[in-house]
């Protein structure tokens, strides 16, 4: 359970990195850093990175919750078996 939930974790962090490189490369479309020639491709990436980045966290996220929602199950009955 311990290395599935650092996987994740390591898999959520991915995400928001990804977000982040979004979110920087969306700052340099509006700055005007980017050639016009390299627009496109810049557009094409920022979405792609936004949505997997965003989707990749959400997933994580919810597995960790229910990973945690389960070790607190568990550490609940053996409370109670105690």
């Amino acid at each position: 359970m311990k290395r599935e939930k650092s996987r994740q974790t390591l898999y959520l962090l991915a995400g928001i990195y990804l977000v982040y490189l979004a979110y920087s490369m969306f700052q340099m479309l509006r700055s005007g850093e980017v050639p016009e020639s390299d627009r496109g491709f810049m557009i094409l990436f920022c979405a792609l990175f936004a949505v997997l980045g965003l989707g990749i966290a959400a997933v994580c996220g919810r597995k960790l919750y229910r990973i945690g929602k389960e070790e607190n199950k568990k550490e609940e009955n053996d409370e109670d078996t105690q």
